[in-house]
């Protein structure tokens, strides 16, 4: 296991909600793909689901905003290209 999927496993057998356990991951400076690998691992769910975990956590939520914005910039540039591409043909 890495050291930020051991930290959440700690922290949540230490008696830790979930979500402090998640913040803790946050303090130690785990990054956004590494506190979900941690979710995935720790909590035994699919990626998919440890990154709606890690959305709804308010821990994780200006990064989790961050993502979204990020995710519907490169939605609009693909649309943008596919129009440009149609428009060629």
């Amino acid at each position: 296991m890495t050291e930020f999927t051991n930290l959440l496993s700690n922290g949540l057998a230490a008696g830790h909600s979930f979500e402090d356990a998640l913040g803790e991951l946050r303090r130690a400076g785990a990054t956004p793909i590494e506190a979900i690998k941690a979710i995935h691992v720790a909590r035994g769910v699919s990626s998919c689901e440890a990154k709606q975990i890690f959305s709804a956590s308010p821990s994780w939520s200006r990064e989790a905003s961050a993502g979204l914005g990020l995710h519907d910039e490169a939605i609009a540039l693909l649309a943008r290209n596919m129009d440009a591409r149609k428009r060629a043909e």
